[in-house]
């Protein structure tokens, strides 16, 4: 799944911006793996969070690592 588009204009690659996510699950196994572009940045397992600068020059996409439903908050902070 496409979390930010890169080609969204609210979003630019001159000023500062922050992503925030948590897997809200409590099932161990279950984890997303975080892509920026067509880079694997790492996974988020249960319980577990990530707070990563993202310059707006390429997608920031999750995959889940189960097909049941599964629940990732995030928030874009940005100038």
């Amino acid at each position: 799944y496409t979390l930010l588009d890169a080609s969204d204009t609210q979003y630019t690659d001159d000023l500062a911006s922050k992503v925030y996510l948590l897997n809200t699950s409590t099932t161990a196994t279950e984890y997303f793996i975080v892509t920026l572009g067509t880079q694997v940045v790492g996974r988020i397992y249960a319980g577990d969070w990530a707070f990563i600068p993202w310059a707006s020059t390429a997608d920031l996409k999750i995959t889940p690592s189960v097909a049941t439903e599964m629940t990732l908050e995030y928030a874009v902070l940005f100038e």
